[in-house]
């Protein structure tokens, strides 16, 4: 509570030694006043947290922060294991890919093969007969 009355009581003195260091002209041209050190020293004050009074309260604040830290640490520790866990199961999906893939080569490579062989024997079964087969060759000779 002391702290407060100080810091109120020093921003009052900053307005007021801020007031007569404001310059008389009001051209354009007219230099920034310069910031005094008490309004330096507010503005100091202002950006950082008050410093602990007694023993307990910043025992209190390392506490805090090193349950903060603690909890920190856990999550890191768990998202560390969380990563090591998508690694190991990409390898796998990644090895199941590359035996799936392997699957479907050798099938792509059985089909062709197949394809190749329909084509063959559709051409054999289309062929139109040769005379030397031909039933009109007249009376065979190897009777």
């Amino acid at each position: 509570m002391p702290q407060e009355n100080m810091l109120k009581s020093l921003k009052e003195l900053g307005k007021r030694h801020q007031d007569e260091e404001a310059p008389s002209t009001s051209s354009a041209t007219a230099k920034k006043p310069r910031l005094s050190v008490t309004t330096k020293f507010l503005k100091l004050m202002s950006c950082t947290d008050p410093p602990s009074q007694t023993r307990f309260d910043r025992e209190r604040e390392i506490a805090i922060h090193r349950r903060r830290l603690e909890n920190s640490e856990t999550k890191v520790t768990t998202l560390a294991q969380v990563l090591v866990s998508i690694r190991l199961e990409n390898a796998k999906l990644e090895e199941t890919y590359r035996h799936l893939k392997a699957v479907n080569d050798g099938l792509k490579e059985r089909h062709a093969a197949l394809e190749r062989q329909r084509a063959v024997k559709l051409r054999e079964l289309t062929k139109k007969p040769t005379p030397a087969h031909s039933a009109y060759n007249g009376p065979s000779t190897s009777s």
